[in-house]
Parts: C-alpha cells; sequence; structure tokens
C-alpha cells in the first residue's frame, strides 16, 4: 500500500509540468494567429492606400492642365503731339493782322505758324514769339550789321537765309507788313519746289 501511495505523488508532481508546457505552447500559438491576423489587416490597409493612391494619381493624370491666368496690362496713353499752344497767342494775332494786309497769303500750319509760296517757307514763328523772315543775302546782311535784326537759329543750326525779328517789331504791324511784303517778292524768286499732298 506504501509503493501504490508513492506511486501516486510521483505521478500527481509529474503532471503539473506538463500542463504547463501545453499552456506555452497553446499561448504561442494564439500568439502566432493574432500577429498573423494583425499582419493581413495591416498588409489590407496598405494594399487599400496604394490602390486609393493610384486612383488620385490617375484622376489628375486625366484632369485638364488648368491655364495660369495672364493679367493683362494695360498701355498707358502715348501723350498727344505738341499743339499751336506753344506759340504765344498775341504773337499769331499780330502775325494774322500782318497777313491780312497782303492778300494771297494765308497762315499754315498747326503746331507753328508759317507762310510759304511755290513750296518755299519764307516765314514762319518761333516758341518765344519772335518771326523770322527769309530774305536777300545784302538786305539781311544789312540789317544784322544795323542790329535792326538777329541771327536765327533753329535745333542748334543757324538759318542762312532768314532773319529773326522779336514780337515787339511784329506787334509794329505797318512796319513789318513792308519788311514782310519785301520777304514775300524775294520767296517768288526762288525755284519752285514739289509740294506732296498726305493721302
Amino acid at each position: 500500500m506504501s509503493k501504490k501511495v508513492a506511486s501516486k505523488k510521483k505521478t500527481s508532481r509529474k503532471k503539473p509540468a506538463a500542463t504547463k508546457a501545453a499552456k506555452k505552447t497553446a499561448k504561442k500559438r494564439v500568439a502566432k494567429r493574432t500577429t498573423r491576423k494583425v499582419a493581413k489587416k495591416t498588409s489590407k490597409k496598405k494594399t487599400a492606400k496604394k490602390a486609393a493612391t493610384k486612383k488620385t494619381t490617375r484622376k489628375a493624370a486625366k484632369q485638364p492642365a488648368t491655364k495660369k491666368k495672364t493679367t493683362k496690362t494695360t498701355k498707358k496713353p502715348r501723350p498727344k503731339s505738341k499743339s499751336a499752344s506753344r506759340i504765344p497767342p498775341e504773337a499769331v494775332t499780330a502775325f494774322d493782322k500782318v497777313l491780312a494786309a497782303i492778300p494771297g497769303v494765308e497762315r499754315k500750319g498747326a503746331a507753328s505758324a508759317y507762310t510759304s509760296v511755290n513750296g518755299n517757307m519764307f516765314s514762319f514763328l518761333t516758341e518765344e514769339g519772335g518771326i523770322a523772315l527769309r530774305m536777300a543775302k545784302d538786305e539781311r546782311q544789312a540789317l544784322l550789321d544795323k542790329g535792326q535784326a538777329d541771327v536765327c537759329i533753329q535745333y542748334n543750326t543757324v538759318m542762312k537765309d532768314y532773319a529773326l525779328f522779336p514780337l515787339a517789331d511784329l506787334k509794329r504791324t505797318a512796319a513789318m507788313t513792308k519788311r514782310f511784303k519785301a520777304c514775300y517778292a524775294y520767296a517768288k524768286t526762288l525755284p519752285a519746289k514739289a509740294t506732296t499732298k498726305k493721302k
């Protein structure tokens, strides 16, 4: 009887070790299964993300490229041409009084006041209000020597055939009319120039 009891005790002692090992193996199997499930889930999520990104890239490629908005630059208006207002109005009125006394002579020019015959200009007004007259060389030189006229300079060049008179002389209508008539007679002797009219 004592032997049986001893054998029973021995077997009862050995059983707990076997059950512990079985439990460990069972736990390991469960852990492996769970890790496999988690890995499958994560792989599924990754594939779904990849598919979504592919779809979005395809849609973006299909959509037409948006054109950049170009801002139109408004051109600044060009300044208007200089009008006859640069010449003093009193000089223009005095010039018209002299021309009124000489038939067949008309004032020309929109931006500048001048007269011409046979295509040759023989008088014009300056921006300072003076009048330049085209004269014969001897008459012009005599006036320059007496100090009754000045040399006419336009755009840094001396105009050889012209004598310059101030606005004060232009306002003296009677005296200027005599000189203007002599100037007009000299201009008629010059060879005619062909004039081309703008179409």
